[in-house]
């Protein structure tokens, strides 16, 4: 096994996800929450949710997976950011707006 294998053995779950996340791994990302639902809903270090990496990454896909299994758009990290902020500074617009509704429904 490569020394990012074992590392990732060693991780908590949800800096596990995060991780993979960032890596770029929407499909194990996705076994991930599958096999922990409250993963979607989970905060981290900084308050960090995999919602946040999903919409910075831009995958439309990953961030509907999330929402479907109880992610909050709304939540935002100990910056102030929200999901629809960090896809926003990433650069992906209709995704952005997108959460911001999703953020607006979920706190009605």
């Amino acid at each position: 096994r490569s020394v990012a294998a074992e590392r990732r053995c060693a991780m908590e779950p949800l800096e596990l996800l995060l991780t993979v996340l960032t890596d770029g791994e929407p499909d194990r990302a996705r076994a991930l929450v599958e096999a922990e639902p409250a993963l979607a809903r989970a905060i981290g270090p900084g308050g960090a949710t995999a919602l946040h990496a999903a919409a910075t990454r831009g995958d439309e896909g990953l961030v509907d997976f999330l929402l479907v299994r109880g992610a909050d758009a709304a939540q935002a990290d100990e910056a102030g950011a929200d999901a629809a902020d960090h896809a926003w500074r990433a650069g992906h617009r209709a995704l952005s707006q997108r959460l911001r509704l999703a953020g607006a429904m979920a706190t009605r």
